[in-house]
Parts: C-alpha cells; structure tokens; sequence
C-alpha cells in the first residue's frame, strides 16, 4: 500500500474580485461540481445515472468581517471574476511539509446582498452567495476542473469529457 502525502490546514487565503483584493485569510465556499440524474431501466431494476453533461446550479460564498468598497464589489447584479487564492499545508511521505497553491478561476454573479447585523462590541460579519457560471480549479500548477456550463466544457484531469459530444453536434 502507497502512503499518501497527508493535505492539512488553510495555511492562508485571497480572494479578488476583478482584479482588486477583496480579502485576506477569509472564509470561501467553492462550488460543488453535481451532475442531474436520469433513471434507466435495466433487467434487475433502476440504475441512476448521472448526466455529466447537464449540471445542476453552482453556487460559492465568501465570508468577511466588517463592510469595505473593496466587499462591495462583490454584491453588483452583473458578472464578474472571482479569483480565490488557497495555501494548504501538505506534509509529504517523509514528514517534510511543503505548501501546495490551491487557485480557482470564477465566473460570478451576486445571489444578493446579504443582511448586515450589528451588535455593541462583535465583529460584524456577512456572507455573500454567488452564482456560478463557470469554474477553474488549479492545484499546484496542474488543472484539476474546468466546468463551463454555458460553453459546455466539462473537464477533469485535463480530460476534456465534452469533446466527444462537440465533435457530434
């Protein structure tokens, strides 16, 4: 049995949206990637089948304390970019540990503008929910997920499962 190197703690964390510093070491939800399902019939009974090809919404959320311009980008009713930025501690198979860089690449959309609460002597903090139009995730150089619903790309691994699908159309 291989040993694998063990992936720890969010070492550190940025996120821009357009280019400007939002912020630092803050709380970020990336999207999950979940296909729909189709039912078939076989000769002992149902399979559920996903649909790779159709997606069901994406949704990510940043979390921040206090209310700044540079957070107010992030609440426009029109798409923007979203890069998040994500340091992971990783200690590999001999006990060194090394930091790996965790990138993703967004195409958002504001769900909203979340509700602000005060409170006499607490941190105000508010999350923002985003709707996803597509999705880049990048770990340590290497392309893991590229999913563009609107594009119809689908690719994990660098495999492009969409391709075959164009190529018929």
């Amino acid at each position: 049995m291989e040993i694998q190197a063990l992936k720890g703690a969010c070492m550190a964390s940025s996120v821009y949206a357009d280019g400007v510093q939002v912020g630092v070491n803050i709380g970020v939800s990336l999207p999950e990637v979940a296909m729909t399902e189709t039912e078939v019939n076989a000769a002992g009974g149902v399979i559920a089948l996903p649909v790779w090809t159709k997606l069901e919404a994406m949704e990510c959320s940043i979390t921040k304390q206090g209310v700044d311009p540079e957070w107010l980008r992030c609440m426009k009713p029109e798409p923007f970019d979203l890069t998040v930025n994500i340091v992971q501690q990783s200690m590999q198979t001999d006990g060194t540990q090394k930091a790996e860089h965790i990138k993703a690449h967004l195409r958002v959309v504001s769900k909203g503008i979340p509700q602000i609460e005060a409170s006499y002597g607490e941190s105000m903090e508010q999350e923002v929910k985003l709707s996803v139009i597509s999705y880049k995730l990048i770990v340590d150089g290497a392309e893991y997920l590229h999913v563009s619903p609107k594009d119809g790309i689908f690719s994990v691994n660098g495999k492009d499962y969409s391709d075959g699908i164009k190529s018929m159309l």
